[in-house]
C-alpha cells in the first residue's frame, strides 16, 4: 500500500472571503476537511503564500498590485473554516512561489523517501496548484490531484486545468475525494 503525503495548498482567507475568492469554496473545504480526516496529521502539511520580501522582476509590480492583500494579515492566514485541530506549526509552510516545491521544507520532505504519493488540493488550480504539480511531476513521484478539493477563480479555470493535467496521466491521476478514500 502507497504511503501518501496530504499537501494541502495555500488554503488562506483571501481565497475564502476576500479580494481572491474562489468559486465553490465551501465545497472544496468540506472536501479538504474529509481528507484530512483520512489521513494521520503527520502527513498532512499546509503552503501560505506569503509575497517576497525583495521582488525581482514581474514580482515588483505583482507586490505593489497587490499591497492590500500582502499587507492583510487576515487575508494570509491558513483558513480558520478548515478542521485546524491537530496541526502542527512544523507542518505549516510558508512560500513566496507560486509551486510548494520550490519551498526547501517540502522539497526535503518529498525527497527524503518517506512518501509514494503526493495527494494534491488547495487554491487556485490555475496558478499554485498547477505550478506545484508540475514540479511534482519533475521529480518522478506520482501526484493525485483531486479535483472536487481544488478552488479556482472561475469554473473554466478548474476545467483548463484538468484537461491539462488529465493528458499527464502518466505522472497525474485526477480523482475525487470519494474515489480516493474508497481506493486508499
Amino acid at each position: 500500500m502507497a504511503k501518501d503525503m496530504l499537501l494541502v495548498i495555500d488554503m488562506q482567507n483571501v481565497y475564502i472571503d476576500g479580494k481572491w475568492k474562489c468559486v465553490r469554496m465551501q465545497e472544496v473545504i468540506e472536501n479538504i476537511n474529509t481528507l484530512k480526516r483520512s489521513f494521520n496529521a503527520d502527513d498532512v502539511y499546509y503552503t501560505l503564500f506569503i509575497a517576497p520580501e525583495n521582488p525581482r522582476g514581474t514580482w515588483k509590480a505583482y507586490n505593489e498590485e497587490n499591497k492590500d492583500v500582502n499587507e492583510d494579515e487576515y487575508a494570509n492566514l491558513l483558513s480558520g473554516l478548515l478542521d485546524t485541530e491537530n496541526i502542527s506549526k512544523e507542518n505549516i509552510i510558508t512560500k513566496s512561489t507560486y509551486s510548494s516545491y520550490k519551498s526547501d521544507k517540502i522539497k526535503s520532505i518529498i525527497e527524503s523517501g518517506r512518501y509514494d504519493r503526493v495527494v494534491v488540493c488547495g487554491v487556485t488550480a490555475g496558478c499554485c496548484v498547477i505550478a506545484t504539480v508540475f514540479d511534482l511531476i519533475d521529480t518522478g513521484i506520482p501526484v493525485l490531484y483531486i479535483s472536487d478539493a481544488v478552488g479556482q477563480h472561475t469554473e473554466g479555470t478548474g476545467v483548463y486545468t484538468e484537461k491539462i493535467l488529465g493528458s499527464l496521466d502518466v505522472h497525474v491521476t485526477l480523482t475525487n475525494t470519494t474515489q480516493y478514500i474508497e481506493n486508499k
